[in-house]
């Protein structure tokens, strides 16, 4: 990421009920913004299952046309 984008890392606790998800790191329109913390498990039916940081919270996707959209697997987030 680029350092003009984030300007310094925080880091605090959010209590998150909610469906996780994986991004594709060769999609290079996909941001991750919110990951689960080291010590997170997310298993799925069928293998593979995913733990730590690879587990994603809240991801944006900018399209080529510049269209954006956020993806949130937590419905409390937008009220």
């Amino acid at each position: 990421m680029s350092a003009a984008l984030v300007k310094a890392a925080k880091q605090a606790s959010v209590l998150f009920k909610g469906i996780g998800h994986t991004l594709n790191p060769a999609n290079s329109l996909v941001v991750k913004v919110l990951s689960a913390s080291p010590s997170a498990y997310s298993e799925l039916p069928n293998p593979p299952s995913v733990t730590g940081s690879a587990i994603s919270l809240v991801s944006v996707v900018q399209a080529r046309n510049n269209a954006r959209i956020a993806i949130s697997g937590f419905i409390r987030s937008l009220q």
